[in-house]
């Protein structure tokens, strides 16, 4: 094999399509430095999108991307005919999902000689393991959520079948401590762990910022919030905030994302009459994102249930201090008071201290950005990178 690349097969839904650029942008990245090493195909079982058909195959970017429909929504039409439960349809989906995974990895595998399969998030990811266990090629699983999340989501019946197929991998790398242990705390018993956190792509370009921001940030301070507008973000904790400190009017909170909470969000913003101050900016291509960080003072994360947190990490690649609860795992690899703040989940009269800690305070905001970048550093692709393909060589030769 000396100088020949390994061919490695991908199986997650978290991959960028259409509809959503921004989705599993992580693992985009990732991949996009490994494939200097490595010729990967993708297994991507779409249930993120609008659209009903896709290309059974596509080649973007030097990688070979086979899409499907996961059949969530027939499946969600017979549910509601038959008034069947939400988590037995989910597992259903998993079921006929993995069926179809395993033929198309099987037929794909005839041409391709597989020297390993990886698999991104439980759910879909996990069924790499499965697949490897059927065709006799070492898996590695990357565990990016928490036990506890994916059980509230998934449903018990399906939540175990995630943790059997885990136990077959190889290895599994998780993003961070608190993400591990929680699975750990859930019953998995596979202790063949590496911890390693996602990596973060270098770029110096500053693409322009939307023409309807520019006007609304002109002399304000910018308090920045990214994410998927779910609960468990607690964006409403944010929303709260900025009607308890409306009075300054020297800032202004840019939330970017989109989620079934955005109109509860939108309506909460209105009835306390903050449409001049928190603004619902949508979602965001990955490619302009470094705007926003760009122009921003801050970046605020009171999320109570990430694994990681990219966007803290992008922010601090910025330059830019952030605020955080010691609930999600960039926690692990900050210090409280260095590169921002972490705060307890869900108390709002520490977020609002920490907040106009850094409002009041020029050159705080400017020392912790320092600190944050200095600290970003350690997560650039050539470095995370490497340590990835250390456990994927390692487990391609062990065969």
């Amino acid at each position: 094999m000396e100088g020949k690349k390994y061919n490695i097969l991908v199986i997650t839904e978290l991959f960028p399509n259409d509809d959503f650029p921004y989705l599993g942008s992580f693992v985009y990245n990732q991949l996009n430095y490994l494939k200097k090493y490595y010729n990967f195909t993708i297994i991507c079982p779409q249930f993120f999108g609008f659209k009903i058909f896709y290309k059974k195959k596509t080649i973007k970017n030097d990688f070979t991307i086979h899409r499907m429909r996961q059949p969530i929504l027939p499946l969600s039409i017979i549910r509601k005919i038959f008034n069947i439960e939400e988590k037995k349809i989910l597992l259903l989906s998993k079921y006929i999902t993995r069926v179809r995974i395993l033929s198309l990895a099987k037929k794909i595998n005839i041409k391709e000689h597989f020297n390993l399969i990886i698999g991104h998030e439980s759910g879909i990811g996990d069924e790499a393991c499965y697949v490897g266990a059927n065709l006799n090629i070492p898996s590695i699983f990357h565990l990016h959520g928490i036990y506890n999340y994916h059980l509230d989501r998934l449903g018990s019946r399906s939540i175990n079948n995630v943790i059997s197929n885990i136990e077959q991998a190889k290895n599994i790398v998780s993003v961070s401590k608190i993400a591990i242990e929680s699975y750990f705390n859930g019953g998995l018993q596979n202790k063949k762990v590496s911890i390693i956190p996602n990596l973060l792509s270098k770029t110096e370009h500053i693409p322009d910022l939307r023409k309807d921001l520019k006007e609304i940030v002109k002399n304000k301070k910018v308090i920045l919030s990214v994410g998927w507008l779910v609960k468990e973000k607690k964006i409403e904790q944010i929303i709260r905030l900025a009607h308890r400190i409306k009075e300054r009017e020297d800032f202004i909170i840019l939330i970017v994302g989109q989620g079934g909470e955005y109109n509860n969000h939108n309506k909460m913003i209105k009835s306390l009459g903050l449409e001049n101050i928190v603004y619902l900016v949508g979602a965001i291509n990955p490619e302009k994102m470094n705007a926003l960080y760009n122009i921003c003072d801050f970046l605020i994360h009171p999320s109570i249930v990430d694994s990681f947190s990219m966007v803290c990490l992008e922010a601090m690649g910025n330059r830019k201090p952030i605020i955080c609860t010691k609930n999600i795992g960039m926690a692990e690899y900050i210090k409280n008071g260095k590169e921002g703040f972490i705060v307890e989940p869900e108390n709002d009269k520490q977020l609002q201290q920490r907040v106009l800690e850094l409002l009041n305070d020029d050159s705080l905001r400017k020392s912790m950005g320092d600190n944050a970048f200095k600290t970003a550093s350690n997560f650039y692709s050539e470095i995370i990178g490497e340590k990835i393909k250390e456990v994927y060589d390692r487990a391609i030769k062990s065969k």
